[in-house]
């Protein structure tokens, strides 16, 4: 037997999975045939949640209810190794590591959240790159209004100036957080936010602290407050932006009850996580990729999503897994043909 596998649940690699059993239907080929398998670290289809859904439940969609009709499997684990000229690559899950071989494999793990070194205190600091931290945050959220009136009390400080730092403080200020503050290191004119929602903001309450950029979380196992860098922007980075400078002895201290990181995304580091570095990566990180065909540098290995974007839309995750999956079609058919003259 024969085997496409798909590596991650997001989007990209849902339509990837689902485009290639529907190939399979089209050209006559069997699950007995050419098997296809998802591999994820959880049985849930990722999604990342907007923290204003009253009920993230909603956001938990079990990929067996998708993947069961169409005849595809799934292994719950973790990719530690793969081995593209031997076409095998290395699963550990929660009992076992063991090693699968493969014709196909598309890569779709996605990005993950962008996390700053910033010294101090980190364990109640919160950010919504996954459904279980957006719970957590929202538990933690509910329980800020009983807190005593002192100095920092029932206040939220969001790191970012994107639209997830917009929704987060939007949300915090639904929550009854008696202060909600933004810190952002540029000025408002270059924050990569919509100005809408910035302005919906400020009517709401929302303190912008603009210029600014923390150096440290301080407090006795949870979050008293920050030591903040007040930034001057300099000349032009590479991206025409231009870029910010920490001024000399401009550090404040800013009270906080929570502090929620907003800072982006990147993909993920794919020729370290998987131990491939004949993985060809972009100077973002991003892999490097056939847009055509999706075909990365390797043979045979597909990519689509996030680690060929950077984070991106849902509709180019879900065009990006299609297309890999046309791609795969070219290789069914050709099979198919052999298939047909052996008969």
């Amino acid at each position: 037997m024969q085997s496409i596998i798909v590596i991650g649940g997001g989007f990209a690699g849902l339509w990837a999975a689902i485009g290639a059993a529907r190939k399979l239907d089209g050209c006559s080929i069997s699950n007995e045939e050419i098997s296809i398998t998802l591999i994820n670290a959880d049985p849930y289809h990722a999604i990342r949640v907007r923290n204003y859904e009253a009920d993230l439940d909603d956001a938990r969609v079990p990929l067996d209810d998708v993947l069961d009709p169409v005849g595809i499997k799934r292994i719950e684990g973790t990719i530690v190794d793969i081995k593209p000229l031997e076409r095998r690559l290395t699963i550990r899950m929660a009992t076992e590591t063991k090693t699968v071989s493969y014709d196909k494999l598309v890569l779709a793990s996605g990005s993950q959240v962008r996390l700053p070194p910033i010294s101090g205190l980190h364990g109640p600091v919160f950010n919504v790159d996954t459904t279980n931290e957006a719970e957590r945050l929202n538990r933690h959220i509910a329980t800020l209004s009983r807190l005593s009136d002192r100095p920092g009390g029932n206040t939220v400080v969001v790191i970012g100036g994107g639209d997830t730092a917009m929704d987060c403080v939007r949300t915090s200020v639904r929550q009854n957080a008696k202060s909600v503050k933004c810190l952002y290191r540029r000025d408002k004119e270059n924050m990569p936010g919509s100005a809408r929602e910035v302005a919906n903001a400020e009517e709401e309450g929302v303190e912008f602290i603009w210029l600014s950029s923390p150096k440290k979380f301080l407090g006795a196992n949870k979050i008293e407050s920050l030591i903040v860098n007040k930034i001057k922007l300099g000349n032009p980075d590479e991206s025409g932006r231009k870029k910010p400078e920490i001024q000399k002895d401009s550090e404040f201290n800013l009270k906080a009850d929570m502090v929620i990181k907003a800072l982006g995304f990147d993909p993920e580091n794919l020729p370290k996580l998987f131990r491939s570095e004949d993985l060809q990566v972009t100077k973002w990180g991003t892999l490097k990729t056939d847009f055509d065909t999706m075909e990365t540098n390797l043979q045979g290995v597909f990519a689509a999503g996030d680690i060929i974007r950077g984070a991106s839309l849902v509709v180019w995750a879900i065009r990006d897994g299609r297309e890999a999956s046309i791609s795969i079609e070219r290789y069914l058919k050709k099979k198919s043909l052999q298939k047909t003259k052996a008969a």
